[in-house]
């Protein structure tokens, strides 16, 4: 006995050592580079050397902390680099294999099926892989290991502790990896089975498995507790991969359908298509193996009534469903990563069942022969594991590409050429990409970001030479690529060892920053960025986006987001698409950089032909957009760079739609987007109508669009061009024409149904319902406790104002404000009101700004001689000292920002349109 101990025991030491060794040679290089994810948690687990130990990292979509916590401790070791990143996978990679062999060992009297486990997990090309790669769901299998050793001997033997033991391990497995999440599913599911096939041994172990299971709620409650106040955290991550999210109902269904068949699949015939996780396709049993594993199946199935044997089935299945119910690509080797050692189990089963079925034939005198085959066939694992991860998969380009060597590369030069005085520009597809951020964190501030292919950063930072490093994965377009050729020199290009390009090395050009900063300001956005120039091109067809590029100029570093613009607006104002941009990050911002930064502007198909107005905004981030100057003059929140003319070609034409509604045999509404519910006068009433020629229109027709009231009257016509600009009789047979409404709404309150007809065509359609509402218009001044007359333009009168009293007033509380106005004439734009709170420095301390009567009552739907009553709130600020405040007001265009002329009762200008009304005194 002792004897086949000690020979099972130096079998396990030499497995054990085959299976570290293979996951820790070359562990420094191979994998090169530094992968994305990996250096996300090497920075989480920084996070936790320099003090604080999160129970869950919210960052990056969420993470688990277990692993970068055994990250943490392996960096004190070794220090915090790469190998430390990998070291920590391949030694927890490497301690899987013993715990293997005692799982098993614990579940089958015999020993040939632990070993087989253990020496199937340390070949295991898909195990191998995933122990020299940083990421956090190789803790899943030795914890699961852990958790089933401790259950089983608890089950098997009754014995208490090792339930509360296996319980705490199931606890611990939720902390790895959001898989792990499974993982007491299926242990619940096992022992539902055993009820079945096991019934009075296992109520006879109730106590015990509700112990377990109370020892993993006591170790999984901080992670639990974290959840309950921070739901979003649970969810973020799981909803962008679960299918049921995405996917509708009857989707669904056929999605995991799909996912069942590839990832059973994936076993023997084609594997994990992932770079990170696999040899693309590799299946995880090669044809050798895959026939034992199908045999170990039916092993299993045959002893279904024995618990250990059902275990195996349940926990693969169980622990596959992670990847079965996402909507990805298939298999998922990450997310089926928990059926590791189970998985190896059942192929161990069915050799184990070979060699004795062949044993029980031949005799004990052919027992060489057996073991020759059994070690031939493991030693071929060993050898086409070792082939296809060090000579097949770590020499592919991809590889290279796929674990970010470029950005690990990058930033080796980038702290290299920081620390010779040089400014250094990282054009990345990332902002801040983690494995820069990682591998060059002692000079990661000094380095100048921008994101994408699509702008050109000139950084004002007064280094020796501008040098821009530019990843092979972040290319620039075509237009900026012109750019950079013309401002900037070649100085290298460095290869992966395949020979593809990494990393493109250029300098700026001598003098090129002085004739930046003294390039001339066509325009500016507040204080905060000045508009250089510009080109768009006067005309561009239907069908393909619109390039935009602006340059432009940081005025001063700023805080928070911003978000730089493009508007493609009609002759109506209509907004039809729009282009925003992250190339240059406001956090990157100092004063005196400059940025060419190329728009694309998409046009969504059908758009009508004609011209279009471009315009740039700049916006705080989750704040309003900041006003622009031209000339001195301030000019509205946009800045108009010109028309560009959209041609005729281009056009959208697709076979004519079958579904829709026709108007005569010319025309056809394919689907609308029509405003319903409540508006009131002066709102628009928006929508947009999706045509198509079912032949080519002879003449130029109209739309009417008409309110009809609950009699069926007509209340109200509009008569608009179908498409506006673009004529009907300019379109084409089968052509697609998509139109924009914005229509005044009357003042004719009561629920009216909105018509389409098309003039001197048959048909129509009830574009939607819609409910205006009723105003009370007051026409006789009210009384007014402070009287006041001034003009504000042409159209308004403001005629005074109502306080409450000062004792009402204190800091931290509201200064109700009710003013009162006259429309004159009935205004033709909409203007907003200010109220300012400020002090006798002339500092701001309170404000309301708003269109007119809680925004309900906008000034273009004012009538001649009509009284406003218009009430305001303006919040304390509570640190506001005692003492004495001004109050004053005026109007605004909503648009243009541009203030109303203002004039008090004597037709004297006012200052700056801003009118002190009263003073109050703050408690």
């Amino acid at each position: 006995m002792n004897q086949k101990f000690s020979l099972s025991t130096r079998l396990l030491l030499l497995i054990t050592g085959i299976g570290a060794a293979l996951r820790c040679v070359a562990l420094g290089s191979l994998p090169p580079g530094l992968h994305f994810d990996e250096a996300v948690y090497g920075l989480l687990a920084l996070n936790i050397g320099h003090g604080h130990y999160p129970v869950f990292f919210s960052s990056y979509t969420g993470r688990e902390p277990l692993y970068m916590y055994a990250m943490a401790l392996v960096f004190r070791v070794v220090g915090a680099n790469t190998f430390g990143i990998r070291l920590t996978s391949a030694l927890i990679g490497s301690a899987t294999i013993p715990l293997a062999y005692l799982l098993f060992r614990e579940l089958f009297p015999s020993r040939r099926i632990a070993l087989l486990t253990a020496a199937l997990t340390a070949l295991s090309y898909w195990h191998l892989t995933v122990s020299r790669n940083g990421y956090p769901n190789i803790l899943i299998p030795p914890l699961e290991c852990l958790a089933l050793l401790f259950l089983w001997r608890g089950y098997r033997d009754n014995r208490k502790e090792c339930f509360a033991l296996g319980g705490a391990c199931i606890g611990l497995v939720l902390y790895t990896y959001l898989a792990a999440r499974l993982f007491p599913v299926t242990v619940a599911l096992f022992f539902g089975y055993t009820l079945l096939v096991d019934r009075p041994r296992a109520r006879s172990r109730f106590w015990g498995i509700a112990l377990a299971a109370l020892a993993s709620i006591v170790v999984f409650s901080p992670l639990g507790y974290y959840f309950i106040n921070h739901p979003h955290d649970f969810w973020e991550r799981a909803n962008q991969v679960l299918a049921t999210p995405q996917a509708t109902p009857g989707a669904v269904w056929r999605l995991y359908g799909s996912n069942i068949l590839k990832t059973w699949g994936g076993f023997f015939i084609k594997g994990d298509p992932r770079w990170h996780y696999n040899l693309p396709g590799k299946p995880i049993f090669d044809p050798l193996l895959a026939p034992f594993f199908l045999l170990g199946i039916g092993r299993a199935f045959k002893n279904w009534r024995k618990p250990e044997y059902a275990l195996l089935p349940i926990w693969v299945v169980g622990m596959c469903l992670p990847a079965l119910l996402t909507f990805d690509r298939m298999p998922q080797g990450q997310r089926m990563f928990g059926i590791i050692p189970g998985v190896f189990g059942l192929a161990a089963l069915g050799l184990d069942a070979t060699l004795h079925w062949f044993t029980e034939r031949w005799g004990p005198e052919r027992q060489r022969l057996l073991t020759g085959a059994l070690l031939a066939l493991l030693l071929w694992e060993g050898i086409s594991t070792t082939d296809a991860y060090f000579c097949d998969w770590t020499q592919q380009p991809e590889t290279y590409h796929i674990f970010d060597t470029a950005y690990q590369m990058a930033a080796e030069k980038a702290q290299t050429e920081l620390a010779h005085g040089n400014t250094v520009v990282l054009p990345s597809y990332h902002y801040q990409h983690p494995t820069v951020s990682f591998c060059a964190r002692d000079s990661f501030e000094q380095l100048v970001w921008s994101v994408g292919g699509d702008n050109l950063v000139l950084p004002q930072r007064g280094g020796e030479q501008v040098l821009y490093l530019r990843p092979a994965d972040n290319p620039p377009n075509e237009i900026i690529q012109e750019l950079t050729a013309r401002l900037t020199e070649p100085l290298a290009r460095e290869c992966y060892p395949t020979g593809d390009l990494a990393l493109t090395i250029r300098r700026l050009k001598p003098g090129i920053l002085a004739e930046e900063a003294n390039a001339s300001v066509r325009a500016t956005f507040s204080d905060e960025l000045a508009v250089l120039d510009w080109e768009l091109p006067a005309s561009a067809p239907r069908d393909q986006p619109v390039p935009v590029l602006v340059h432009w100029r940081a005025l001063r570093a700023v805080e928070g987001g911003r978000d730089l613009r493009l508007h493609l607006t009609d002759e109506n104002g209509v907004l039809w698409t729009q282009s925003g941009s992250g190339g240059y990050l406001a956090a990157e911002w100092q004063a005196g950089d400059t940025v060419y930064q190329n728009f694309t502007l998409p046009l969504p198909a059908g758009i009508p032909a004609g011209n279009y107005e471009v315009r740039l905004l700049l916006s705080r981030e989750g704040a309003g957009q900041l006003p622009v100057t031209e000339n001195g003059i301030p000019s509205g929140v946009s800045l108009s760079l010109g028309e560009v003319t959209l041609e005729p070609a281009g056009a959208q034409i697709v076979p004519v739609a079958e579904a829709g509604t026709s108007f005569g045999d010319t025309l056809l509404v394919r689907e609308t987007d029509w405003a319903t519910g409540e508006l009131q006068p002066g709102e628009k009433l928006h929508g947009r109508i999706s045509w198509q020629a079912e032949r080519e229109p002879p003449e130029d027709y109209s739309a009417t669009i008409t309110l009809v009231d609950e009699d069926g009257k007509a209340a109200h016509v509009y008569t608009v061009p179908l498409a506006y600009q673009y004529p009907t009789s300019a379109w084409q047979r089968g052509e697609v024409v998509g139109a924009q409404y914005r229509l005044p709404v009357p003042e004719l309150a009561g629920p009216y149904r909105v018509q389409l007809t098309v003039a001197g065509l048959t048909g129509e359609l009830l574009l939607g319902e819609i409910t205006i509402g009723g105003l009370t218009r007051l026409y006789e001044t009210p009384s007014i406790a402070h009287p006041v007359t001034a003009t504000l333009g042409a159209e308004i009168t403001w005629l005074g104002y109502a306080l409450p009293t000062e004792a009402d007033l204190h800091a931290g509380g509201t200064l109700p404000v009710q003013l009162y106005w006259r429309a004159d004439s009935a205004p033709a734009r909409n203007y907003k009101v200010f109220v300012h709170l400020s002090g006798a420095n002339g500092e701001l301390y309170a404000q309301d700004d708003s269109v007119p009567v809680h925004w309900q009552r906008p000034t273009s739907g004012w009538a001649a001689g009509e009284i406003i009553i218009d009430a305001h709130e303006l919040v304390i600020p509570p640190t506001l000292p005692a003492g004495r405040y001004t109050l004053a007001l005026g109007m605004y265009d909503a648009e243009t920002l541009q203030r109303l002329p203002l004039r008090d009762a004597n037709g004297q200008a006012v200052p700056d349109d801003w009118l002190v009304f009263a003073e109050v005194q703050i408690n």
